[in-house]
């Protein structure tokens, strides 16, 4: 009887916890898409419209208009932070804030990396061809969106450590206190730093919160730079 009881026991603590993660993983998955999925198809529906207005004055009023109704849209102090456009004709770029083209599928909305004004930007891009030798571009920088997403996926997920108690220091040197995008891959590491000073030190490790993550394979082997010590 206490045997079948143990049992009874184990099978209700193992199912109680299968529900818990399967909720945490549900409601997880409903702040991702309210969040990040919303902004997201905005994007998406925004790009679309630009990029269908733009083709509709190709075809009625040519590539000359086309030229003009471009440089209007990057010269209006609408967007200036995000918004990406290109036409190039067949001896090259005729006006744009970035600088080449992206070898990216026509008529299909990508993530793709760009210079764009003489700076790399992770960008959603829609290429048309037109005739002629034209391709135009229609896109938006992600930065914001990346950075909206990384705090979302950051909220959902247990934090592996925590700061020190105010009025003390870590007992040693904390790990990944020295890294590469190698050696974090896809890991999002925060850094709470202590001021160190004041008359006495407060050691409360709340003057600021640096967040660092690397963009792309994370291969490189070269510190980041950001160093951390006990």
């Amino acid at each position: 009887m206490v045997r079948l009881r143990g049992n009874l026991a184990v099978r209700l603590a193992i199912g109680y916890g299968i529900l818990i993660i399967t909720t945490t993983i549900a409601i997880s998955g409903v702040v991702y898409l309210g969040t990040v999925g919303v902004i997201e198809h905005g994007i998406d529906a925004k790009v679309r419209a630009i990029s269908n207005f733009l083709l509709g004055e190709y075809r009625v009023h040519g590539v000359t208009s086309l030229q003009r109704q471009i440089g209007t849209l990057l010269t209006d102090n609408i967007d200036q932070d995000t918004e990406v456009y290109l036409l190039a004709g067949p001896n090259g770029n005729i006006v744009g804030n970035i600088a080449a083209l992206p070898d990216v599928p026509a008529d299909t909305m990508t993530d793709h990396e760009v210079i764009r004004y003489g700076r790399p930007s992770l960008s959603r891009v829609l290429p048309s061809r037109l005739a002629d030798g034209y391709t135009l571009i229609v896109g938006r920088d992600l930065a914001d969106l990346t950075a909206i997403r990384q705090l979302v996926l950051r909220s959902m997920l247990p934090t592996s450590i925590n700061p020190p108690t105010s009025g003390s220091c870590f007992s040693s040197r904390p790990s990944n206190s020295v890294f590469s995008c190698k050696s974090i891959g896809s890991q999002y590491l925060t850094f709470y730093w202590n001021d160190m000073g004041g008359n006495p030190d407060d050691k409360d490790y709340n003057d600021a919160e640096i967040s660092v993550s690397c963009s792309g394979t994370g291969t490189g082997n070269t510190a980041t730079g950001v160093y951390l010590s006990s």
